[in-house]
């Protein structure tokens, strides 16, 4: 992680980072092929 344009305090915030963006990509997915269904994803 030292070469990277990020610096985490600590793993977990890597962590939720990391799920956060996969996160946005999954409702970015759900939005595009499946709109009818978004409000069930909603968090």
């Amino acid at each position: 992680m030292t070469n990277s344009n990020i610096s985490f305090n600590s793993t977990g915030e890597a962590l939720r980072f990391v799920a956060s963006e996969i996160s946005a990509i999954n409702s970015a997915f759900l939005e595009i092929h499946y709109p009818a269904c978004g409000e069930r994803f909603e968090k």
